[in-house]
């Protein structure tokens, strides 16, 4: 809302700007209008759709900039040895839901072309999960665990590069 209301701000700024040019035009001399007026209508829309279109794709750039750090510090803490450690479980558990939680926001905010990957780490990070509370002798280092955080960390570096504007998605058939 309050993006819209500067929107407003700049578009009344610049109608104002050319009612005062167009007073002192005509003020000063006598041929002002032998200028097409559509000339000057056609640069104020132009200067508007420029400055709105500039201004839209830096906002998009900036959420997929938040994203991608999102999606680093979920490779981070993949990383980390208490992610998976029984001896402290209650850390352990709290990390886990951290992660979680994190993974399923991403879910909803990313754009439709990375949504099903984002479902597949889901999925994998709920079966290291459920892997975790079904198997209290397992190490940290067990290659089940290793396998799947290979296999996450494989589909956040492809959304990563998605999100900056490489082409690593095939076409579907």
């Amino acid at each position: 809302m309050k993006r819209q209301r500067y929107v407003w701000i700049g578009v009344g700024g610049i109608l104002l700007l050319n009612i005062v040019l167009i007073y002192f035009g005509i003020k000063e001399s006598e041929r002002f209008f032998s200028i097409n007026i559509m000339s000057v209508l056609s640069l104020d829309v132009s200067v508007i759709l420029s400055v709105y279109a500039v201004q839209s794709l830096a906002s998009k750039r900036r959420g997929f900039d938040f994203v991608v750090k999102m999606l680093d510090v979920i490779v981070e803490d993949l990383g980390k040895p208490e992610l998976l450690d029984h001896d402290k479980n209650a850390k352990a558990q709290l990390l886990q839901r951290y992660l979680s939680n994190r993974l399923k926001y991403l879910e909803k905010a990313c754009p439709a072309i990375v949504k099903k990957d984002l479902s597949y780490i889901r999925e994998s990070y709920e079966g290291i999960q459920n892997f975790y509370g079904d198997h209290a002798s397992a190490q940290n280092n067990d290659p089940y665990y290793e396998r799947e955080k290979t296999n996450i960390i494989t589909k956040i570096a492809k959304i990563q590069l998605c999100l900056y504007g490489f082409e690593v998605y095939d076409e579907e058939k």
